[in-house]
């Protein structure tokens, strides 16, 4: 597959529709699975011998239970399997039991639960006071 084609390419922002104009918190959500999915795609499979276990696929022969082997749990956490935080990858009965009934309930669920905590303060001090100066010049220089 062609890398370039997996590659996430965003044309107005996540989680915005209406040419830019409209944010959709619950798309964010959504969407940080997506880019999950397509990152993993993009990142490609691992074909090294010691990924594959060819060995051991041959010794547990066609119908063995493989899931059921530590080699596969130890592969499939350590980011060869990519684990959704919207979707629901469980059976039907078990998706019906858990708290994913339907992603965009969830994802209001997880939009209040971000919102309800404090913001995250992401610039230091010193950088809020430069972009303020910044801004202060572009309007002085917007109403010359």
């Amino acid at each position: 597959m062609n890398r370039g084609l997996t590659h996430f390419f965003c044309l107005c922002g996540v989680g915005l529709t209406g040419t830019a104009q409209y944010l959709h918190k619950e798309e964010l959500i959504i969407a940080e699975d997506i880019v999950g999915f397509c990152k993993r795609v993009a990142d490609g499979m691992r074909t090294e011998e010691k990924h594959t276990l060819t060995e051991r696929v041959i010794e547990i022969g066609h119908g063995g239970n493989f899931l059921a082997e530590k080699s596969t749990v130890k592969y499939l956490r350590n980011g060869e399997h990519y684990m959704p935080k919207v979707f629901c990858r469980e059976s039907v009965d078990g998706w019906k039991k858990s708290p994913k009934k339907d992603i965009v309930t969830f994802a209001k669920s997880k939009v209040n639960d971000i919102l309800s905590e404090p913001p995250i303060e992401n610039f230091k001090p010193e950088q809020v006071e430069k972009l303020k100066s910044i801004l202060a010049n572009a309007d002085i220089a917007l109403k010359e």
